[in-house]
């Protein structure tokens, strides 16, 4: 009886994971509940206590089988869960250390494993991303000493408070942002915006016209096109947006679009040129709904090829723009 009762316990964990990992990944960390978990695969609420007392315990077990996945190498990854988890702990992992090391450790030990290296420039309080735009003002809504009425004693919490423009630090655009009929960031699919096949065109010289000659013989189909000119160099400074930044000319746009691109980034002030008020290059990307990302840094540290490229907004429903933690797993 004791070896049947060991059975069935690990066919239960087993498959409360399993339905875990599809609930999780549909609903996000912050949503989806244990009670959930349960219910989709066919057990009590009692059940699943009697294995993760917590929440957290749950999420553990959840990693530990996101990890062995991982390391299985890309034909264990194409499981529908991976994508979405692997986005949801790369997100957990900016504000838990612990987590980072272990998601880094996870995925360099991968057969094809990778490291990930951030694209993204921070944000903080007054910084300006273009001249005469709003910067943003972050403050606290409840600080750590107006907590201390709310909770027990010792126990604090803070709870912020942003005022942001949508067009801040780096961001993704959606078609919304240049056309009325356009879908806004909420709209975009995850395979449109995470995991995409990478590759980086280097741009150097005083040219600032980036034209399609740039682009020809490259392979661009379905994949993320990151253009480093370098020009990231000057962020904060008067430079970055005086009016001399690197940009995509209306014949490259064309053909990244008939070469079937699924993403371009850039690590400028504009994908197009600040002087021209008919902004083809948006014109042309958001029109046939390839996603754009600018302000883009540390393009230098990728590779031309070989990694996976990931910038994820918020599901924020009428935003044609918002702000991105990008960051590529490099292999």
């Amino acid at each position: 009886m004791g070896i049947i009762h060991q059975r069935r316990k690990a066919e239960t964990r087993s498959l409360l994971v399993a339905a875990g990992l599809e609930l999780f990944a549909e609903r996000g960390f912050e949503i989806a509940t244990l009670d959930e978990v349960a219910l989709a695969a066919g057990f009590t609420k009692g059940a699943i206590y009697r294995h993760f007392p917590s929440k957290g315990a749950f999420l553990l077990a959840l990693f530990e089988q996101y990890a062995a996945v991982a390391r299985a190498g890309s034909g264990a990854r194409q499981a529908p869960w991976f994508i979405p988890l692997t986005v949801q702990f790369a997100a957990q992992a900016t504000r838990d250390p612990l987590l980072r090391r272990r998601l880094v450790t996870v995925l360099s030990e991968a057969p094809d494993g990778a490291t990930p290296e951030g694209l993204s420039h921070e944000i903080e309080h007054g910084m300006v991303t273009y001249r005469g735009l709003p910067s943003p003002t972050i403050s606290d809504w409840l600080t750590r000493d107006a907590s201390t009425t709310r909770y027990a004693p010792g126990t604090t919490f803070q709870i912020g408070k942003i005022e942001l423009l949508a067009n801040t630090g780096t961001y993704i655009d959606a078609p919304f942002h240049r056309y009325q009929e356009g879908r806004d960031v909420a709209g975009y699919a995850l395979e449109a915006v995470a995991d995409l096949p990478g590759i980086v065109v280097r741009v150097s010289g005083p040219a600032r016209p980036i034209d399609s000659s740039r682009f020809k013989g490259q392979d661009v189909r379905k994949k993320a096109v990151l253009v480093h000119t370098g020009w990231d160099a000057h962020w904060r400074t008067d430079t970055y947006s005086a009016g001399q930044h690197p940009f995509i000319t209306r014949d490259a746009a064309e053909y990244l679009v008939q070469a079937g691109a699924a993403l371009v980034g850039i690590d400028s002030l504009n994908i197009d040129d600040d002087k021209d008020g008919s902004r083809p290059a948006h014109t042309v990307l958001l029109g046939a709904g390839v996603a754009i990302v600018e302000h883009m840094t540390n393009l230098a540290a990728l590779p031309d090829s070989g990694f996976r490229f990931f910038a994820v907004p918020p599901r924020v429903k009428g935003m044609g723009s918002f702000p991105v933690r990008a960051f590529a797993l490099v292999s």
